[in-house]
């Protein structure tokens, strides 16, 4: 069982780096744009 959840972790963990890096700022920064047209 603890094996399972710390896989579970790790995936979290490496989908949020993702999102991070493929959103991040940019992501933050086309919210702002669509806010303001």
């Amino acid at each position: 069982m603890a094996q399972v959840s710390s896989r579970y972790e790790e995936m979290r963990n490496h989908s949020e780096k993702r999102a991070a890096l493929t959103g991040g700022p940019f992501y933050n920064l086309k919210r702002e744009v669509i806010k303001r047209s």
